[in-house]
């Protein structure tokens, strides 16, 4: 064979699939909603309710002036509202966990975070879902190729979903691990991903 016929032998094989290659589809809102709801098959990061700074939890929500303003107060000054603590429970598919355990992680395309949110420290009143979907190359590049998504407390459907600008703005901050905040993965984190 020529060097000619071997190049092009090994761009057939290697890399004109790729370029043809399909993406793998988003899980559809039926399949996020089944995820939701059967979170305890997925990994648990956090073993009690991790309590978020208030800062976060009026970013998170779509606050209201007067929750801006104590959030506001709570990160200048340390001046904090017990009326506004909101906690959370942290699961990852199997696919993101190893990920999850570093700060530097990257997850794979089809991991899911999720967060579920509660008003009270002891996890039983959930309020609201909030997740990621990481998705396939150039999805959205400005956040590390994540679809973010929200649920009602009772996990009943999607709220809403895609390149969420609320979602975006926080998570942007956060280029290094992949996007994810992870200040909950430290505190702890069971069980250890299989084979390690």
């Amino acid at each position: 064979m020529t060097f000619r016929r071997i190049v092009f032998f090994v761009l057939q094989i290697l890399i004109i699939p790729s370029v043809f290659a399909e993406k793998t589809p988003a899980p559809t809102d039926e399949k996020l909603v089944l995820f939701v709801q059967q979170r305890t098959n997925a990994v648990k990061i956090t073993q009690s309710p991790f309590e978020m700074g208030q800062f976060v939890v009026a970013r998170c929500v779509g606050p209201s002036p007067e929750e801006v303003h104590t959030a506001e107060k709570e990160k200048t000054f340390g001046i904090s509202d017990p009326h506004l603590k909101k906690f959370v429970h942290v699961y990852v598919s199997h696919d993101g966990q190893a990920a999850m355990r570093t700060d530097s992680g990257v997850f794979p395309q089809g991991a899911i975070v999720l967060k579920e949110k509660f008003s009270d420290p002891e996890g039983k009143h959930t309020e609201l879902f909030t997740g990621m979907i990481k998705r396939e190359a150039g999805y959205n590049p400005e956040c590390g190729d994540w679809e973010f998504f929200t649920l009602p407390g009772d996990a009943s459907q999607i709220s809403s979903r895609g390149k969420l600008q609320d979602c975006m703005d926080c998570h942007v901050e956060y280029k290094k691990s992949d996007y994810v905040t992870k200040n909950y993965a430290h505190i702890s984190f069971y069980p250890k991903p299989t084979g390690q």
